[in-house]
């Protein structure tokens, strides 16, 4: 059983045995917490992977989007993970904290379900002129940083990607241009990833939010950290 399963357990009295985990009773934790109910998954039964994957729709909050790739990992049955793409893919539109939510997870898809990142974008990329104005610098980062884990970059010759970037690059530039409050957006999108080491592409991007006076505290410190971070690491590793 995992930790948080026993957690769940430990709060209830002998006398009443907990009863087994439900879809419903995981969504309505991944509603307030959805690390906590990540970690519940692998103690749902097998009928009830079924049943939380059926549940997920376009309209689904976020919070209950970003179970999926661990709930995709514990091999649900594969009518049930079909029926979920067809459902998901089918859908005429989607919100746009769905656009966002989806685009942000496919890098963390299981191998066995990576065949279906094209589908996606295609349709990510489709839905792109409903998406909120806000949510637009953050998507188009996820884009890239699906672009560069799939290995687009190597093949495609450098001077297209740099070409792809640059375009990215001037649009996000002109939307915190018109609206400097967009810049949020686009740091907490960088931030998200900046655990890991930042990319050329992420450096230019918050260099950018760092003209914005009230964000150039924080875009500098994003870089600041990943500079002591690399270093750190670099000097573990010798």
């Amino acid at each position: 059983m995992s930790a948080a399963a026993t957690e769940v357990a430990s709060n209830t009295s002998s006398q009443h045995p907990l009863p087994p985990l439900t879809a419903d009773s995981v969504l309505r934790r991944a509603t307030r917490d959805p690390s906590n109910a990540t970690a519940l998954l692998p103690d749902l039964r097998p009928e009830a992977l079924d049943d939380l994957l059926s549940s997920l729709t376009a309209a689904s909050p976020a919070n209950h989007l970003a179970l999926l790739p661990r709930l995709l990992s514990l091999s649900p049955s594969p009518a049930a993970a079909a029926t979920f793409f067809s459902a998901l893919l089918s859908a005429p539109s989607w919100p746009s904290a769905t656009l966002l939510a989806v685009a942000s997870l496919l890098r963390d898809l299981p191998p066995a379900y990576r065949t279906r990142v094209p589908a996606f974008l295609t349709k990510i990329i489709s839905l792109l002129p409903s998406a909120d104005a806000q949510d637009l610098p953050a998507l188009a980062y996820q884009l890239l940083l699906i672009a560069g884990h799939s290995g687009a970059r190597v093949r495609a010759p450098s001077s297209i990607a740099r070409q792809i970037e640059g375009t990215v690059l001037m649009h996000v530039a002109f939307a915190v241009k018109q609206d400097p409050a967009l810049a949020r957006e686009v740091l907490a999108a960088v931030k998200s990833d900046a655990a890991g080491a930042l990319s050329g592409f992420a450096v230019a991007v918050l260099l950018f939010v760092a003209r914005v006076r009230r964000f150039n505290e924080g875009a500098v410190g994003v870089l600041r950290d990943a500079v002591v971070l690399s270093r750190r690491d670099y000097r573990l590793s010798r």
